[in-house]
């Protein structure tokens, strides 16, 4: 099976600016979801790598060479 992995970083807004704009900054989470169906739910930045590479069952930060 081909799994395309997906990741969705969560964003938290701010107050907006004294001239009214919206400010957004990153949450330090975020969910990896895979076209088989598989869905972390929400996780920490620093876990995608490893939540990635556990799911396909190789290291997806890794140039690959030959086809799955």
């Amino acid at each position: 099976m081909k799994h395309e992995i997906d990741v969705r970083r969560d964003t938290r807004e701010l107050p907006p600016t004294e001239d009214g704009w919206k400010q957004f900054e990153p949450a330090g989470t975020c969910t990896v979801t895979c076209s088989c169906g598989y869905d972390s739910g929400t996780i920490p930045d620093r876990d995608v790598a490893r939540t990635a590479s556990d799911h396909v069952g190789f290291d997806v930060t890794q140039a690959r060479t030959a086809r799955e």
